[in-house]
């Protein structure tokens, strides 16, 4: 940073006409700017040192480089201390607030701090009379207030965010396209005809702004006034003249209107995007919003629905059958097959109501375990002493492959059993007659992990993200083939978490059967 400030204050005293010490042209207020925005109010030793060294080698006395040195170093402290103080200062002025008080403090009111007291240690020192000192003063905040108008945005709007190729290009034809019509322009290359000629830039920092955005624009305005000076300073252009002291006045507030202009007119335009992305955002987000609204009552209705039904039909048959029994209607030999008929209907009515309730203790947070180790072995033999005579009926066999040595878990060994039942359950439930389950029991690090394949009906690809969702079932009409609430999954994940485990369901698609993985820490029980 200090060999940037050094070498554009070399460039700027070559430029200097009026004083050996006072130039029109001072990039260094730019960059002490930039740094100071950026880097933070840490890296104002730095400016210091900058303006300190560039001052040391003109013929004024030593002690009035370490005054003006301050003077360049409190303009920009103080600019962006004042700037700092607005809510949201955008350094990448995308803002027309942003860009209004970055020009009012920072290129306009601060750089009168410089100029006061450099002008002033200059005329006290005697190296220049007080009589120019209104002359000297406004040379000095003329060429800082432009340093700060057209470097420091620039390099601010370079560094908001990394450029992307596409972006390289883009500013690249910009810039390309700025040094072509400043040259054509101040170059007299359609002649030499003097005012309005200069507005021609006008229209290339205007689609800069409205097509390219602040970080375009500023460049067109650096790289404009680059070649724009250039050109001035050799007696070319709309405002040479035989001093070129007076042309590079000319010159400098042309380019602070071009400035002032073409940025505040890239913040609107900036500010008009954001302002429609974010009208997008929110339409989408009520669109989406709407959409999962939409969903959700769908999804009500139809548990509402499947709920009514699922009550229904076991409730049907027990009355059915008591009336049966109150009236003497059945046969005698047929009362026990009744009567076991009214038992399993009225057990699965009883588990509809006990999913019911688990599910809503778990969502409310209510659900209580207790803990303890347990082999899981133990468990998952109980569970499948549970599914046996459903699987007997339909045929299903039963693969066993337990690794003996899988170990133990700690878990609430009743609600660990509900686990291995719930997912046993549903593969013989979803597993046609003569089908196969393999179970799985095996140790994987420190995890115990327990699979459940079928080779029943599979899961679709669409439906697979879904299958351990409350109330969501792959066949969602009412007559469907298998009962229940959608419940069962979503509990049983559930209760894996709670125990610090995880559940994953895979499936080929519909057709292939199905595998559930449950994987639970595992523990180590004393010998």
């Amino acid at each position: 940073m200090i060999i940037a400030y050094v070498a554009a204050a070399v460039v700027g005293f070559r430029l200097a006409f009026v004083a050996e010490q006072i130039t029109t042209v001072w990039a260094p207020t730019g960059i002490a700017l930039a740094a100071l925005l950026v880097g933070g109010p840490r890296l104002w030793p730095a400016v210091w040192v900058g303006a300190f060294l560039a001052n040391l080698g003109t013929a004024a006395p030593v002690w009035t480089a370490v005054v003006i040195a301050s003077g360049n170093t409190l303009e920009a402290a103080v600019a962006v201390a004042w700037l700092r103080t607005r809510p949201l200062f955008d350094p990448a002025l995308r803002r027309i607030a942003d860009v209004t008080a970055f020009i009012l403090i920072a290129a306009a009111i601060c750089t009168a701090i410089s100029a006061t007291l450099g002008a002033g240690v200059l005329c006290l020192a005697g190296v220049q009379p007080w009589t120019r000192f209104p002359i000297l003063w406004f040379d000095w905040w003329l060429g800082d207030a432009l340093g700060a108008l057209v470097v420091a945005p620039a390099i601010l709007t370079a560094l908001a965010h990394p450029w992307s190729r596409h972006e390289g290009l883009r500013d690249a034809g910009w810039v390309t396209a700025a040094v072509l019509i400043t040259t054509v322009v101040f170059g007299q290359l359609v002649g030499t005809s003097a005012h309005p000629i200069e507005y021609g830039v006008f229209p290339l920092a205007i689609a800069a702004a409205v097509a390219g955005g602040p970080r375009s624009t500023s460049w067109v305005v650096l790289s404009a006034s680059v070649v724009a000076i250039w050109y001035t300073v050799k007696g070319s252009g709309p405002f040479a003249s035989t001093e070129a002291h007076y042309s590079l006045i000319l010159l400098q507030a042309f380019m602070g209107v071009l400035a002032g202009t073409s940025l505040l007119l890239a913040a609107s335009v900036a500010e008009r995007v954001t302002a429609e992305r974010r009208e997008r955002d929110a339409a989408s987000g009520l669109r989406k919003a709407k959409l999962a609204a939409e969903s959700a009552n769908q999804l009500k209705d139809q548990f509402l629905a499947t709920l009514s039904h699922e009550l229904r039909t076991p409730l049907n048959a027990v009355l059915g059958y008591a009336r049966l029994l109150q009236t003497n209607s059945i046969a005698p030999e047929k009362q026990p097959k009744a009567i076991e008929t009214i038992v399993r209907n009225a057990r699965a009515q009883h588990q509809l109501v006990e999913d019911l309730l688990d599910m809503s203790r778990i969502t409310t947070g209510k659900l209580r375990l207790d803990p303890a180790p347990v082999p899981v072995v133990t468990v998952l033999r109980e569970a499948l002493e549970g599914i046996k005579p459903a699987a007997d009926a339909k045929r299903i066999t039963l693969v066993l492959d337990f690794d003996p040595l899988a170990g133990s878990v700690r878990a609430d060994t009743t609600r660990l059993q509900q686990v291995f039942w719930n997912v046993l359950t549903n593969a013989v439930k979803f597993t046609g007659e003569a089908g196969t389950v393999t179970i799985g029991l095996r140790r994987t690090g420190s995890h115990v992990e327990i699979t459940v394949s079928d080779t029943g009906i599979g899961i679709s690809p669409a439906f697979l993200p879904f299958v351990f969702e409350p109330f969501r079932q792959g066949d969602t009409r009412f007559n469907r083939a298998h009962g229940g609430l959608g419940l069962g999954l979503a509990i049983t994940k559930q209760l894996v978490e709670l125990h610090g485990g995880t559940i994953r369901a895979a499936s080929g698609g519909p057709g292939q059967g199905a595998t559930v993985t449950i994987t639970l820490p595992g523990v180590i029980l004393p010998s």
